[in-house]
Order: structure tokens, then C-alpha cells, then sequence
């Protein structure tokens, strides 16, 4: 599951810095499984 926790760190690191709560989808892009 370690995509996943890519995942969760990326979502986390762009809601804290930028104020986004990217969708699953841009997530799943952005670590190469989209």
C-alpha cells in the first residue's frame, strides 16, 4: 500500500501549503498509476 501513503502525504502537503483537497483521480495521476 505504499502508493497509497504517497497518496495520502502528496493530498496532505497540497491541502496544508496551497489549501486544495485534490480528488483521487489527480492523486492517482501524480503517483503514476492513472
Amino acid at each position: 500500500m505504499e502508493a497509497l501513503d504517497v497518496c495520502s502525504r502528496l493530498r496532505t502537503t497540497l491541502r496544508e501549503e496551497f489549501g486544495v483537497e485534490p480528488s483521487r483521480a489527480t492523486l492517482e495521476y501524480h503517483a503514476g498509476l492513472g
